[in-house]
């Protein structure tokens, strides 16, 4: 189940005593213990019925005093046991605490309402974790896909008045890079981010060019927008965008230039194999967003051109190191190149 499942039997009032919640986002941890703590255990009383422990100074002691105690003034207490550890390799160090804890699940006290929070993107399920999905619930917050995240980025311009059409939505969100394979930003960041850029727009229906120019204007997303604009062949956003460049770090520029080529290869060699898609991302080792991505834009280039221009990539970074050539002059030759390649 996930943290709609989790409102859903809170509101029911189906919520079990016994419940682990796996984090990926902590965004829906947060959003979760203030929905229990104000809605459902209420503020009156807070101090007396919610508890909060950590796993690792958690004792035996401890835990049978939490759940025991009656709530005050209330048919409900609510207790957490946050950082939990429950990954296999720890499973025999905590094996005896473990096994304690289980005990009273079966006669659990029915005012106390327990939850484990356990920080990870896998859940081993061992024997203390089947015994919480014997006697109780396991949420999973996971990071949004592709289709949750475009939902989320839209319910936030909606919740704040502002009316933005799909493809600038779709620009918005490629921009946040969320949904990139290695990406470690949190639903946190990306609403700071969103906040930034709803306080740049000037209108409640912004055009797609008005949110192109109020996207916020760091280094991270310039170099992406670049990117995209010579993959796409935009010469002049190109060529404006690396202009806005030219106090930045231009090797990392270079670099992330060549990582794009180098993927644009890899989807264009299994585009022309005609690999599916699952097969192809595995073997470029790239993300499902980033591979559609690239998959549409490839379909510009022969990959014999691709091939022409990584090697052009090489031999301008030799001139660069054997003669007096500027970076930047270098640079603005590879877009020149990427986006007059036929």
């Amino acid at each position: 189940m996930n943290y709609i499942d989790l409102l859903n039997n809170i509101d029911k009032n189906n919520l079990k005593n016994i419940n682990l919640l796996q984090v990926e986002d902590k965004y829906f941890l947060d959003l979760s213990l203030k929905t229990l703590k104000n809605d459902f255990i209420g503020n009156d009383f807070l101090d007396f019925n919610y508890e909060k422990v950590d796993f690792q100074t958690l004792e035996k002691e401890k835990f049978q005093t939490m759940v025991e105690t009656l709530p005050l003034m209330s048919d409900r207490r609510l207790v957490v046991i946050d950082n939990c550890d429950f990954n296999k390799d720890s499973l025999k160090k905590y094996e005896e605490l473990l096994n304690y804890i289980s005990s009273f699940f079966e006669k659990f006290n029915t005012m106390t309402y327990l939850f484990f929070v356990y920080n990870s993107d896998k859940l081993f399920k061992g024997k203390f974790v089947k015994q919480i999905e014997k006697f109780g619930h396991i949420y999973c917050f996971s990071r949004l896909d592709q289709k949750n995240f475009v939902s989320f980025v839209r319910k936030f311009f909606i919740n704040n008045g502002v009316s933005i059409d799909i493809n600038s939505i779709r620009l918005i969100t490629e921009r946040l890079r969320y949904l990139d394979r290695d990406s470690k930003k949190t639903l946190f960041e990306v609403e700071n981010e969103l906040s930034k850029l709803l306080n740049n727009i000037k209108s409640k229906s912004p055009t797609y060019d008005e949110i192109e120019e109020s996207i916020i204007d760091t280094f991270e997303e310039k170099i992406f927008g670049l990117l995209d604009y010579m993959s796409s062949k935009d010469l002049k956003k190109s060529l404006y965008s690396y202009s806005t460049m030219k106090n930045e770090d231009q090797m990392m520029i270079y670099y992330m230039i060549i990582r794009q080529v180098r993927n644009m290869i890899c989807v264009k060699d299994c585009y022309d194999k005609r690999l599916n898609i699952q097969t192809g991302q595995s073997y470029c080792n790239l993300s499902p967003f980033e591979y559609k991505k690239l998959d549409k834009l490839v379909r510009n280039y022969e990959l014999k051109d691709l091939l022409l221009l990584h090697d052009l990539c090489f031999k301008s970074e030799r001139n660069f190191k054997t003669s007096k050539r500027k970076i930047e002059d270098i640079i603005e030759r590879l877009i020149l190149e990427f986006c007059m390649k036929k």
